[in-house]
């Protein structure tokens, strides 16, 4: 499920491509291959939640769905945009309650042995903070607290944008050099590592976290080697090339050399900041009445 908006966007300068590391046309192309079951409008809340639990409606139209049973281990992993109690969709947003309500039922029915949930957004933290359970045999890991944005990393200058998120690249990348023995504790603790601007969180039954990656993503052929590849930190790699999300735009115009965007934003922030100091004040007699 993706709303596949980057290969053909007119802003790609690459048509037809996309890179997820900042390497422009020098780098590997990932679009190619890449499923296509949910695109565009459909895209949504209701239609993520539908193949979560196996809906025979979209079955039978010949879409896609999770069909998993109870010897069956489950990964689900969800990147966008976050606000508090909720995550977005293009055009609509999921909230914490609906998704657990789905998570809930999925534990009712038998669709999972054990499910692990990674979400990478801005205060993703509050998709489960206080209430995930620990005996429904799910384990979570967010990018974020309940009360902090996510990282931005990758500069392209290609492009002139960020093609990755620090959590999500790191675990990525993790994955790619772990071994079939490496748990989803040994990646919790790398993230949390080298994730420099948010603090990534873990939720649920954190029993399921000594488990091996590869129960859930498949056994890792490239570690048949004697020794794993070498992992390099991301900050390392990048290095000061990461930042909170909320000044993404801030620091591509900056980049782009246009002081002119730049300018506005910076004047929008003063204002909304103005605005809402001067409310607080205006209402600070109230807040003392009692």
């Amino acid at each position: 499920m993706h709303y596949d908006d980057i290969a053909y966007n007119e802003k790609n300068i690459f048509p037809g491509k996309v890179y997820n590391r900042p390497t422009g046309h020098n780098g590997t192309d990932v679009y190619p291959g890449v499923p296509k079951h949910y695109t565009g409008e459909d895209v949504n809340p209701e239609n993520f939640l539908k193949v979560l639990a196996g809906d025979e409606g979209l079955k039978k139209a010949g879409k896609k769905v999770l069909e998993s049973g109870p010897n069956d281990h489950v990964f689900v992993f969800f990147d966008d945009h976050g606000a508090p109690d909720i995550i977005c969709f293009p055009h609509k947003a999921l909230k914490a309650m609906d998704l657990l309500n789905i998570l809930k039922q999925m534990h009712h029915d038998k669709k999972y042995a054990k499910l692990v949930v990674y979400i990478e957004a801005c205060f993703s933290g509050l998709m489960f903070y206080k209430i995930l359970p620990t005996d429904i045999n799910i384990y979570a890991t967010t990018a974020a607290k309940p009360d902090e944005g996510s990282d931005w990393c990758y500069y392209d200058e290609d492009i002139n944008n960020h093609v990755g998120n620090t959590c999500s690249v790191n675990w990525m990348e993790n994955t790619e050099s772990a071994t079939n023995d490496t748990t989803f504790q040994d990646q919790f603790d790398y993230i949390k590592l080298h994730t420099p601007n948010s603090t990534a969180q873990q939720y649920g039954d954190l029993s399921i976290a000594k488990l091996p990656i590869s129960l859930f993503l498949g056994k890792f052929v490239f570690c048949l080697r004697k020794t794993p590849k070498p992992l390099s930190p991301i900050n390392a790699n990048i290095g000061n090339n990461f930042g909170s999300n909320r000044d993404a735009p801030l620091v591509l115009a900056q980049r782009s050399g246009d002081f002119e965007r730049y300018q506005q934003l910076v004047t929008g922030r003063q204002f909304v900041d103005n605005m809402f100091s001067e409310y607080v004040n205006s209402i600070q007699h109230l807040m003392n009445a009692n």
